[in-house]
Order: structure tokens, then sequence, then C-alpha cells
């Protein structure tokens, strides 16, 4: 009779190569929940992004080249990220409507920019 069963193998990474990558899901999350009024859902995707961003190897983040623009662009990328830092710590007060509103709209700015500035990097596509 024949041994059906599947062979153990060391390192094979065969079935890990189609699986995506933190930062990949963060993305993908992001960019559906991006357009939802729920201030949590919001505040769970700019969490995981963040996240998925911290994850990432330090040189993945950094240009390439360094001159003056890309000093700039990366000053820029490091402000985006350090002000959606502060935006996911900030309070929410979910018992006045107003306030909520306003949180969503300000996290929904901050998510939308970490997306732009990943698309301007050519990751998420």
């Amino acid at each position: 009779m024949t041994d059906l069963s599947m062979p153990e193998r060391v390192g094979d990474t065969a079935l890990r190569a189609n699986e995506p990558s933190d930062l990949e899901v963060a993305i993908s999350v992001a960019q559906q929940l991006v357009d939802s009024d729920n201030v949590l859902s919001l505040r769970e995707a700019l969490r995981l992004l963040l996240r998925a961003l911290e994850t990432e190897p330090a040189a993945a983040l950094r240009c390439p080249t360094i001159g003056t623009r890309d000093q700039l662009a990366l000053r820029h990328d490091e402000y985006r990220v350090r002000k959606a830092r502060e935006e996911l710590a900030a309070p929410v007060d979910l018992s006045n409507d107003r306030a909520m509103a306003r949180r969503a709209g300000r996290i929904e700015v901050a998510l939308t920019q970490l997306l732009e500035m990943l698309a301007e990097r050519g990751e998420g596509q």
C-alpha cells in the first residue's frame, strides 16, 4: 500500500512565498476601511498600518540616495508617521457625536496620507 502522507520537510518555504507580508495585509485593510465612518475601524486600520511599518526593515524606509531632495522626502515621511502615531494615541470620546466625527476625520486623513506615502514608494499596488 502506498503512503499518501505528506513528508516532513525542513526549511520548506514554498508555501510562505505566496503569503502576503504584514505590510501588504495592512495596506489592503487600510484601503478597504479608509472610507469607513466607524472611528474604531479607522483606528484599527491605522494601528495595523503603523505596526507593519515598524516591523519593516529600516533600510526599506530610507531613500536609496541621500541628496537634499531625498532627505526632505524622508523627513516628510517620518513626519507623516509621527503624526499618525499621535493621532492614534489621542483619546476618543465615544459619548460625543461631533467629537467622534472630528476624530474619525483626522484618523481618515492620517490613514490616507500613509497610504499615499506608501503608494509613492511603490508599495501596496
